[in-house]
């Protein structure tokens, strides 16, 4: 088993940096051709270097807000604030 480093800041990269109102939309419009990419590039789980096959594993960092944001959520005070679970506020 390999180790990870996606939860040190040297196992992280910028890949934007998006001027706009922190909303899905401005998002969505701002990555689009990024998310794309990124896209393809998940479904086939690898790229090609040098002619060399290497794997790849994603995550999702970010701030709390970001990710709610990223994930289309409405933020902390919607009914469903969590990425990971399906609790309503009602019943945490």
């Amino acid at each position: 088993m390999t180790s990870c480093s996606c939860n040190f800041s040297k196992g992280n990269h910028t890949i934007a940096v998006i001027k706009g109102p922190e909303d899905y939309n401005t998002l969505k419009e701002g990555l689009t051709n990024m998310c794309q990419a990124v896209n393809k590039i998940m479904a086939d789980g690898h790229i090609k270097i040098d002619g060399e096959i290497v794997k790849l594993q994603f995550y999702l960092g970010g701030a709390s807000k970001f990710l709610l944001v990223a994930m289309g959520t409405k933020g902390a005070i919607s009914n469903n604030t969590c990425i990971w679970c399906l609790i309503h506020k009602k019943d945490r």
